[in-house]
C-alpha cells in the first residue's frame, strides 16, 4: 500500500512539473491577475449527462462543470446547473455558485477526436469570507472520456472519480493493482489521494467500509483519514480480463466522499 501510494504521489509530482506552455491540451487564465496554468487537465462525461473540464497545478484545481459538451454559451451563477469553482491547497473552495457570476463558452467540440476547446470568465466567492476574479480563460483540445468517449489512448488504469465534500474530484491519474490478496485502487486529484481495497476475489454486492478485507481512505496533503463508514458496490468483476467496476460512498473523520464511481484494469 505505502508503495502505491509513494507512485501516486509521483504521479501528482510529475503532473507538477509539466509545462503547459509546451503541451496540448493547454487550461489557463488568470485569477485576480496572477497567471494560473494547469499542468494537466481532462474532461469528463457525468453520469447525469453533463460535462466536467478541470485544470490542476501543484496548489489549485480549477473545475468547469457544464450541461453538456456541445458549442454554446453556458451561464454560471445563482441557481444555474452550470457553474465553475477553485480549490486551493488548503481545500478552501470558491464557488460560482450561488452568488457568483460569469460564463463558460465552448468554441470547439471534436467528438471524432475526443477533444473539447473553449474559453471561460467567472467570478467566485466563499460567502461571507473571499471573492476571486477568473478572466482570460482559456481551455484548448481538452480530452474527454466517458459516454461517447475513452476510446482514445490513456495511460491510466481506467476513471476515479467521486465527490470531496460536495466537490468533484476527478482522478488525474489512477492506479490499480493486485497485491496478492487483495486489489488496490489510487485515485489522485492535485495533492489528494482516494484509495480502495477489496479482496481479490470480490463478487458482486454491496460491502461495509470498514470490512473483511474491505478499506476506504482519503488522503489530502500528508494527511491520511480511513473511512469510519460506508459501502463498496460491485457491479461488475472479471477477473480474467482483470477489469473491476462499481461505486462506493464513505465518510472520514473530516470529510465526506459522494457519489464515488470506478471502472478499472488492474495489473
Amino acid at each position: 500500500m505505502k508503495n502505491l501510494l509513494l507512485l501516486a504521489f509521483a504521479a501528482i509530482l510529475l503532473f507538477s512539473c509539466t509545462d503547459v506552455e509546451t503541451n496540448n491540451p493547454a487550461f489557463q487564465g488568470s485569477i485576480d491577475n496572477v497567471s494560473f496554468k494547469a499542468a494537466d487537465s481532462r474532461a469528463l462525461y457525468n453520469d447525469d449527462g453533463s460535462f466536467s473540464i478541470q485544470g490542476v497545478t501543484v496548489d489549485e484545481t480549477m473545475t468547469l462543470r457544464i450541461s453538456s459538451n456541445s458549442i454554446g454559451t453556458y451561464v454560471v451563477g445563482g441557481t444555474s446547473s452550470n457553474y465553475a469553482t477553485l480549490e486551493n491547497s488548503l481545500g478552501i473552495v470558491y464557488n460560482t455558485n450561488p452568488e457568483g457570476a460569469g460564463e463558460i463558452i465552448v468554441t470547439n467540440s471534436d467528438a471524432a477526436s475526443k477533444l473539447i476547446s473553449g474559453t471561460f470568465n467567472f467570478t467566485a466567492m466563499v460567502p461571507g469570507v473571499d471573492t476571486i476574479r477568473v478572466h482570460n480563460g482559456v481551455f484548448y483540445e481538452v480530452r474527454y472520456s466517458g459516454e461517447d468517449g475513452g476510446d482514445g489512448e490513456d495511460p491510466n488504469a481506467g476513471t476515479l472519480n467521486a465527490t470531496v465534500d460536495e466537490n468533484e474530484f476527478i482522478s488525474l491519474n489512477v492506479i490499480a493493482e493486485d497485491n496478492g490478496n487483495s486489489i488496490t485502487l489510487l485515485g489522485t486529484n492535485n495533492s489528494s489521494v482516494i484509495s480502495l481495497i477489496v479482496p481479490v476475489d470480490v463478487e458482486n454486492g454491496t460491502y461495509d467500509l470498514p470490512g473483511n478485507g474491505f478499506s476506504a481512505s482519503y488522503v489530502q496533503g500528508l494527511v491520511e483519514e480511513d473511512a469510519t463508514t460506508g459501502t463498496i458496490t460491485i457491479t461488475s468483476h472479471d477477473a480474467a480480463a482483470k477489469t473491476l467496476e462499481g461505486t462506493f460512498t464513505f465518510v472520514t473523520e473530516n470529510h465526506t466522499i459522494e457519489q464515488g464511481q470506478f471502472n478499472v484494469t488492474y495489473q
